[in-house]
């Protein structure tokens, strides 16, 4: 069973004409917001961190992409992950991971040709394969979209990091390029917490269910 949540950071490899090119096709007017957009996109947005634990109870480790503007790390990075999951049995567990988290991890595993890393990531065609999306099972159709945060709170169980949410990853970043080193241990402890709560509900979805 592998618990995964990423935090990526946009485009940040992208020459200036490149965020130029992107931002004209954006449908917003603001250069920035249209940057930040990018972050959304597997192929465009760079990988920053990943939280991972084995079982419900083990203390999420984080790996930590040194310097996602280079393709260098970026492989590294990669590399890191494919030890981490190569023992590792599915599921895979995540909040809205076949949307977002998924995506990513493949697009990136392709990239740097570790081809059966990318296969063992789940990709079918509903994202059901392998994966147990919690945020699906949470709201039971498309018709809501429930965060993890907001959802732990409601069921009573601890939420996210206080002070910090996914638009302010990038934020980090940008401090922790500055020089300021608590930037990332509050990144850091931030994905950890996003893993903790995918723990926590865990047992909440396997009464549910009988897995």
């Amino acid at each position: 069973m592998i618990f995964a949540d990423i935090e990526v950071v946009p485009a940040v490899h992208w020459d200036k004409d490149t965020r130029a090119y992107y931002a004209n096709k954006s449908k917003t007017d603001d250069p920035d917001e249209a940057f930040r957009e990018t972050a959304l996109h597997p192929l465009r947005g760079r990988i920053w961190l990943i939280g991972l634990a084995s079982t419900a109870s083990r203390e999420p480790t984080v790996l930590i992409n040194e310097d996602p503007s280079c393709d260098g790390a970026n492989a590294r990075l990669v590399s890191q992950l494919d030890e981490m999951v190569f023992k590792a049995r599915p599921p895979w567990v995540g909040w809205n991971c076949n949307e977002y988290d998924w995506p990513f991890l493949r697009a990136a595993a392709q990239k740097h040709n570790r081809l059966n890393l990318a296969n063992a990531i789940p990709h079918d065609r509903w994202g059901k394969k392998n994966s147990i999306d919690l945020a699906l099972w949470a709201k039971g159709s498309r018709r809501w979209i429930y965060g993890l945060d907001e959802y732990s709170r409601f069921l009573g169980l601890e939420g996210k990091t206080k002070g910090v949410d996914g638009t302010q990853v990038y934020d980090l970043y940008k401090a922790y390029l500055e020089g300021d080193e608590t930037a990332l241990e509050r990144a850091i402890e931030y994905v950890k917490q996003d893993v903790r709560m995918l723990q926590t509900l865990w047992p909440v979805y396997a009464a549910d269910t009988g897995k």
